[in-house]
């Protein structure tokens, strides 16, 4: 990979970060144009303009000069052109293959939240990987979670999303592809493998459905009339599954009802304070502070079909 990447360090300025990357690191980055573009500020805001959403017009366009011009000095200082800006650097084990993770900010489906974290550390802390090789993640996002696991612990990964189903979903189904291909290479030579599945929740899996071991996704419950279906879903690709979520959400307790009425197992473990000594990962990722998280284990050994007369959603979180 031959672009050229920088990070703030401790001085407050920009350093360019060498190509591929040493083994220890996972970067984090999103594309200049996307930067600059005004969802976000890596060079700060020019005198005048407050940190106040939305920005009005002018200075969203004030803004948007700012970080060009700062973004052109920067490269006439490095003296080559700046393709991205990291977001994260997190030091790994030695050993462990490296990786790239691209996000955007035109999605919400193409950034990193709070909750995909806390769903790998509940894997690593709470879950372990005994009896596990293969895994499905569900919404995927950037793939964050999905690579991890294939990196650090040598697993079978398919991360999946729609392509289809809202308004974005192309542009993070291709982020998503684009995260997988320039991480495969070092994942397999670490002996794990990653591939991206397209999955719409409302046609299930191909048939036959390749099963898995688990299951997994983070903050994936967004649209209650979705929930019958999800279940659908890792009903038929896992006998198990484990679930992040941000419990504020509308549909926590209709989804509840639903497992019950499915005779699905579940166990709820608050997980809100599992990355609290973690401030470099949750200042910096959305979503960071506010919400009760908490992962969901759920057993599908007993668990039926759908039934006529299952509960329906009242509009209550």
């Amino acid at each position: 990979m031959s672009r050229q990447l920088v990070v703030r360090a401790a001085d407050g300025l920009w350093h360019p970060i060498s190509i591929p990357i040493p083994c220890t690191q996972l970067l984090l980055f999103s594309p200049s144009l996307a930067v600059l573009s005004g969802t976000a500020f890596p060079h700060g805001l020019p005198g005048g303009v407050t940190r106040v959403f939305p920005l009005s017009v002018a200075d969203h366009q004030e803004a948007e000069a700012w970080q060009a011009a700062c973004h052109q000095n920067l490269e006439q200082q490095l003296g080559r052109t700046v393709d991205g800006y990291v977001g994260l650097r997190l030091e790994r084990p030695l050993g462990k293959a490296p990786l790239v993770v691209r996000e955007l900010p035109e999605t919400v489906g193409s950034k990193v939240w709070r909750g995909a974290w806390l769903l790998w550390k509940s894997l690593v802390e709470l879950h372990g990987f005994s009896g596990v090789s293969r895994v499905l993640e569900l919404g995927a996002g950037v793939g964050l979670v999905g690579l991890l696991l294939a990196a650090d612990h040598a697993l079978e990964v398919v991360v999946s999303e729609t392509r289809t189903a809202y308004d974005g979903a192309a542009l993070t189904w291709d982020n998503l592809v684009y995260n997988v291909r320039i991480n495969a290479e070092p994942i397999a030579a670490g002996g794990g493998h990653v591939e991206a599945l397209e999955v719409d929740w409302t046609h299930g899996l191909q048939d036959p459905a390749p099963r898995f071991d688990i299951v997994i996704g983070s903050d994936i419950l967004y649209e209650p009339h979705l929930f019958e279906d999800l279940l659908d879903v890792m009903q038929q690709a896992a006998p198990q599954a484990v679930l992040v979520q941000n419990v504020a959400r509308k549909g926590t307790e209709y989804f509840k009802d639903l497992c019950r009425n499915r005779n699905i197992g579940l166990r709820a473990v608050d997980v809100s304070a599992i990355d609290a000594n973690e401030q470099w990962i949750t200042e910096g990722v959305a979503d960071a502070v506010d919400g009760v998280y908490e992962c969901w284990f759920l057993d599908f050994s007993q668990a039926r079909g759908r039934e006529n007369g299952a509960p329906s959603f009242s509009g209550a979180s």
